[in-house]
């Protein structure tokens, strides 16, 4: 076998080794990116429970999520600036 051989044999076992480890990672994605999702909205859900009041705390965490307001508060010689923030929809 020459060098120029023993090159080519490398680069394309190489070559076959990247294909198969893109082609594993991009299958195992795809396979479960809906439950990592799904994982993270509960992960979030979970976390505003801890913090919001226990009134916000069983509203669906999609509606709170998407939802927002401005509160006005004082700052500074009575100025206004507005922030955004979280309001949730009661259920009923």
């Amino acid at each position: 076998m020459t060098l120029r051989q023993a090159m080519l044999r490398g680069a394309l076992a190489l070559g076959a080794f990247a294909l198969v480890t893109a082609g594993s990672i991009a299958l195992t994605r795809a396979l479960t990116a809906e439950r990592i999702a799904t994982h993270q909205l509960a992960y979030q859900h979970r976390q505003l429970q801890e913090v919001l009041p226990e009134t916000l705390a069983n509203i669906p965490i999609t509606d709170v999520l998407e939802s927002t307001f401005t509160p006005s508060q004082r700052r500074g010689a009575g100025a206004r600036k507005r922030y955004p923030g979280l309001v949730g929809k009661r259920p009923g």
